[in-house]
């Protein structure tokens, strides 16, 4: 393994603790203002609507986002039931964590399609294709921040 590779791990796994970290504690504490949550905080996950994504299999939760807190890093909650487009990200590096239920993942052109299922993490490197599909549960990692209509649509891969 080289080290390229075993850093590229590394930062996924990070991007994975944090991710579980914010969602015990957006799923699990007490509400505050959101003049506070845009400082530093905690996030009451009941005080962020779910937004369902039109013609697409899927709602989420914007929780940590550009528009409202910083741009060097953003997180999504997502309950998604079916296929989720083959995207490309220039901007930012990705991690999913799945909550609960299990999916598959294509990450990159010709490569294998591998099934994920709760407490399982999937990085994803900027500039790397990829597509899924599954019922599941998961939060989102981009890094720096999503960006909105970043993701650039391609032709699906996945059979």
């Amino acid at each position: 393994m080289n080290q390229l590779h075993l850093k590229s791990i590394l930062i996924g796994l990070l991007f994975g603790v944090v991710a579980v970290l914010v969602t015990y504690n957006f799923l699990h504490q007490p509400a505050r203002a959101s003049t506070i949550a845009r400082k530093g905080g905690v996030m009451q996950g009941t005080s962020i609507p779910e937004v369902p994504q039109e013609g697409r299999p899927l709602v989420l939760k914007r929780v940590i986002n550009i528009d409202e807190h910083t741009a060097d890093i953003s997180l999504t909650w997502v309950r998604i039931w079916g296929h989720h487009d083959r995207v490309v990200n220039e901007i930012s590096d990705r991690v999913y964590y799945i909550i609960d239920g299990e999916g598959r993942f294509q990450v990159g052109d010709g490569a294998p399609i591998e099934k994920a299922m709760a407490g399982d993490f999937v990085y994803i490197p900027r500039n790397v294709p990829y597509e899924f599909d599954g019922q599941m549960r998961y939060v989102v990692m981009n890094g720096p921040a999503y960006r909105t209509a970043s993701d650039k649509v391609l032709p699906p891969a996945m059979k």
